[in-house]
């Protein structure tokens, strides 16, 4: 029997039909989610240009501080991109201790000209962090001993974040290491420095194992460890070949807590 209108129902569906109505629903819902995924979308690719992220500086300084304990501040440029990852570019980068109680005698920890951060969305939703691609260029390190072999170690503020941490690739380009001897009244002494420092390293997570290629002052630097052991360390092997020598060590190298300080240790 041919359909009918009835009351204005268009032919082919009767008044009160529950199948229709399901349709046009879940039409209705799956037009909806797209408008909010082109919305999304949209934010993802024009907002973050469009906003002055040093508006939010504070608030990525305090961020970048729970994750490693310490205090970070920036005083640089800053900007932020999510896709095709989330990514962050900061300039003019402090870290300090957690507290001021080594802050007023030895100055920042380290200053970072320029820092570009690049993560995984997958892992972050995870609850985890991967590092897909790192540049830190313009790392200056300043590490206190105290004349005993022991490197002193600054205060981290409680809480620092213990997330599941991969590394798949972090480059360092223009950087340097400063070891500075320390006196009992907490004075800086001597200072020594290691540089220019080009490095790059990766590792599936921070307990190992790790693989690290750097050139210091010009000198081939190549070091690989297997993951950490208790008690015992990074089992490692480091070789450094020029054309006048070769140097190659195999061992177990280890960075103990004692007292405040890590007494490096190779067995």
């Amino acid at each position: 029997m041919p359909c009918r209108t009835i009351l204005g129902e268009p032919a082919g569906r009767l008044p009160d039909d529950p199948a229709g109505k399901r349709q046009e629903t879940l039409r209705d819902g799956l037009t909806a989610l797209a408008a909010l995924a082109i919305l999304a979308l949209g934010a993802a690719l024009f907002v973050p240009p469009l906003l002055d992220w040093r508006d939010w500086r504070g608030d990525i300084d305090m961020r970048l501080g729970n994750a490693i304990g310490l205090a970070v501040s920036s005083q640089g440029a800053v900007s932020v991109a999510l896709l095709p990852h989330p990514r962050l570019s900061i300039e003019g980068l402090e870290v300090a201790p957690g507290d001021q109680a080594m802050g007023e005698t030895v100055g920042p920890l380290a200053s970072i000209a320029r820092l570009d951060l690049a993560l995984s969305l997958p892992a972050l939703l995870k609850g985890e962090i991967r590092v897909l691609h790192t540049d830190i260029d313009g790392l200056d390190v300043r590490l206190r001993h105290d004349g005993a072999g022991r490197l002193l170690m600054p205060r981290f503020r409680a809480g620092a974040q213990g997330a599941n941490v991969a590394l798949d690739q972090v480059n360092f380009s223009r950087s340097q290491i400063r070891l500075v001897g320390g006196n009992k009244d907490g004075k800086a002494g001597a200072e020594r420095i290691f540089g220019p420092v080009a490095a790059r390293l990766s590792a599936p997570a921070l307990a190992g194992p790790w693989t690290i290629e750097a050139e210091i002052a010009g000198e081939p630097l190549r070091i690989v460890t297997g993951v950490h052991e208790s008690g015992r360390g990074f089992p490692l092997k480091l070789s450094s070949v020029t054309a006048a020598r070769r140097i190659d060590a195999d061992g177990h190298f280890d960075l103990p807590v004692q007292d405040d300080a890590l007494r490096p240790s190779w067995t």
